[in-house]
């Protein structure tokens, strides 16, 4: 990749190539069988409105930024993975509000990464490529959607996490089937419910759900709340509980909601669909 400013003449055959090379690195290095080559002028575009009725954009067609950080493939699968299950569930018969959810939750992303990616490639006319590294912002392992339309600021979280926040990975404490971590057990377009606590498990169980749409898979992580393992403690530790508790979390990775189990009069336990998980599966169908 060679610079030129904008007053540069563009001469893309192959003797001029040559010759700037040369201009640019000495004759240390010398240019020859070209099979391909572009002038790139680097655009900054982010859609106003992701959603226009039955017309959503996602990926390139909704946001394009320099290559620095290369950040485009990444974003552009998050917005599709976030897009795919509420399509499916607003065809199985969802309230169609929770398209709108799609823009409100991945243009602030986009926003945040066309800025991230333009200083990089500011950065370019003070260092080398090479020397440009990547970190926590290109990573986007830190990206959350709390307070968000799915995501209420003043729902349960536990002491690690909020609803809205990235589900994280942890070890088991036992295999589940062919399922040795967390991430084994969210692999797939489906929502999954984790079981922390003996109430929370019961309650897991007569979790309402409907049958049509995504389906949603149940598992209890762990039948009890005080780590008797390291590895148990890493577990309660990463997902900050300190109680009973079940959290849904949704197709692409997010928490959808944080339900603490309370005991009630006939002495078994219950947790309901709240506000995030009414709105996933409203008009859907019984349970």
């Amino acid at each position: 990749m060679i610079r030129i400013g904008p007053a540069d003449p563009v001469d893309l055959t192959e003797p001029a190539l040559a010759a700037l090379l040369r201009r640019r690195v000495g004759r240390s290095l010398t240019l020859r069988e070209v099979t391909w080559s572009s002038v790139f002028r680097p655009n900054v575009r982010l859609a106003e409105r992701y959603r226009a009725g039955r017309l959503l954009l996602c990926g390139d067609a909704a946001h394009v930024h320099t290559p620095a950080g290369a950040q485009g493939l990444n974003t552009g699968v998050q917005d599709a993975h976030n897009l795919g299950w509420k399509l499916q569930q607003v065809l199985a018969g969802a309230d169609d509000v929770l398209l709108d959810s799609y823009e409100h939750e991945r243009r602030p992303v986009a926003a945040q990464v066309l800025g991230r990616s333009t200083e990089l490639y500011e950065g370019l006319r003070r260092t080398r490529p090479g020397g440009l590294t990547r970190g926590p912002d290109e990573h986007q392992l830190d990206i959350s959607y709390f307070g968000g339309p799915l995501a209420p600021a003043d729902g349960p979280r536990t002491a690690t996490l909020r609803c809205g926040d990235r589900a994280p990975d942890a070890a088991l404490p036992e295999a589940a089937g062919t399922a040795n971590r967390l991430f084994d057990l969210f692999r797939g377009p489906h929502f999954t419910a984790l079981a922390f606590g003996p109430r929370a498990a019961t309650a897991v169980e007569r979790l309402p759900w409907p049958t049509g749409g995504v389906p949603l898979r149940r598992h209890t992580v762990l039948g009890h709340t005080d780590p008797r393992t390291s590895r148990e403690a890493a577990l309660l530790a990463t997902y900050g509980i300190t109680e009973d508790t079940v959290l849904l979390v949704r197709p692409d990775g997010y928490v959808g909601q944080v339900s603490h189990v309370d005991r009630v009069s006939h002495g078994g336990a219950a947790v309901h669909v709240g506000h995030a998980g009414g709105v996933f599966t409203a008009g859907i169908g019984p349970a």
